[in-house]
């Protein structure tokens, strides 16, 4: 893992003002981040939490993500922890039954890679940190003044019953599914909650399958994913009607014994509901929302953190021309891009996710039928090939 800078404990030394206020430390505020510092805007950064790491549920990184960190200077450090993935091997009951390759014969990118969350984020900050930029750790959003005048803010911000009052030009909410930002503004997604729960276990398995592939396991409940992480770990994913610990671990005892091994240990597991829910706009007046503050949709096809990415990117970029005066509506145009951008993204991880996860016996005999459809396209089709790595891999087409 990539050493990232260590958090100080919360101090009183917020600056009074700041061009741009980003709120929120992961993936998609540190690369919005990056991307003013490398326009010459130094951001202030804040987090609610005490420092970097925790959860880790995002594992999967595009292509289109590892293009934008290395535009910003940060993509060989996640590369050199990372699993490179050349496809996916769809398993049945008794056999093989599909591959699909992950990479675009006429194109020089590099293919996806698998890396822990928290490891990814100390990249990043470590990244941060060569900037020169600093998160201040332990403060929260609390509450947005309106407008003091046009192109000024006033952010307050707290840490324990310490309050102060931040002015700027700009707001970045990268703060996440339960956005104070987007709270304090007052919007709601609209959406819906899927039914089925989401499990994903971290373990230790002794497994003789190749790991430049994720695996997708094809059961009568749906789809589970054994996806390889560095350091001979896997992560298992899936969905259940309800999940306890005795039930993952026997979803992943099962996963791994139908492809020959035997589970050494269980590092890690939890559940969470997936949504598909998005905000009308992303942009307010002064105020940008990415990532999960703006939308929210199934982990199938890998798209959740690297959407966020490329949001905090377009719309870094976007406010530094804003503020420098070289294009005054970047910013609205770059929100209203990626809000189309993860419109395309929910309407295909729906579908992906309904065809993985629906129940009964017809689903069950589908979903075979579909993998080796799309199996043998791409085997034939170099163009059917293209079409499946730019459906997922986020490298930017043109004109989007």
């Amino acid at each position: 893992m990539a050493d990232a800078p260590s958090p100080d404990p919360v101090v009183d030394d917020l600056p009074e003002r700041a061009e741009v206020l980003v709120v929120g430390a992961g993936p998609a505020g540190v690369t919005a981040a990056l991307a003013l510092a490398r326009a010459g805007i130094d951001p202030l950064v804040i987090d609610r939490r005490p420092g970097p790491g925790g959860q880790t549920r995002a594992v999967w990184i595009q292509p289109g993500s590892l293009e934008i960190w290395h535009h910003l200077g940060v993509a060989d450090a996640i590369v050199a922890q990372a699993q490179e993935i050349r496809g996916i091997a769809v398993h049945g009951r008794r056999r093989d039954m599909a591959w699909l390759p992950l990479d675009e014969p006429d194109l020089s990118v590099h293919r996806p890679v698998l890396l822990d969350q928290p490891s990814t984020e100390a990249a990043l900050l470590a990244g941060l940190d060569r900037a020169g930029i600093r998160v201040r750790w332990g403060w929260r959003f609390a509450e947005l003044r309106r407008p003091l005048r046009a192109g000024a803010h006033a952010a307050t911000v707290e840490a324990g019953p310490r309050r102060r009052v931040v002015r700027c030009r700009e707001v970045v909410a990268a703060d996440g599914s339960h956005s104070a930002v987007r709270a304090a503004l007052g919007l709601r997604m609209t959406g819906h909650t899927y039914p089925r729960v989401l499990y994903v276990a971290d373990l230790t398995a002794d497994l003789a399958v190749e790991r430049d592939r994720a695996h997708v396991l094809l059961a009568g409940d749906g789809a589970h994913a054994l996806l390889p992480l560095p350091r001979d770990r896997w992560r298992l994913a899936g969905t259940a009607p309800a999940c306890d610990e005795d039930d993952l671990r026997s979803q992943a005892t099962t996963a791994v014994r139908r492809l020959g091994g035997d589970l050494r240990s269980l590092d890690a597991a939890s559940t969470h509901q997936a949504h598909r829910r998005i905000l009308d706009s992303f942009r307010h007046p002064g105020i940008s929302l990415v990532g999960d503050a703006a939308h929210l949709h199934s982990p199938v096809g890998g798209q959740g953190m690297n959407l966020a990415v490329a949001d905090g990117h377009a719309i870094g970029g976007a406010v530094a021309d804003a503020l420098r005066g070289t294009d005054r509506r970047a910013v609205e145009e770059a929100a209203a891009r990626r809000r189309r951008a993860a419109v395309r993204a929910l309407r295909t991880t729906d579908v992906m996710f309904r065809v993985q996860t629906a129940p009964g016996r017809a689903a069950a005999l589908v979903r075979p039928l579909a993998f080796r459809g799309l199996s043998a396209v791409t085997a034939r089709s170099r163009t059917a090939r293209r079409v499946l790595f730019r459906s997922v891999s986020q490298v930017p087409r043109p004109g989007r």
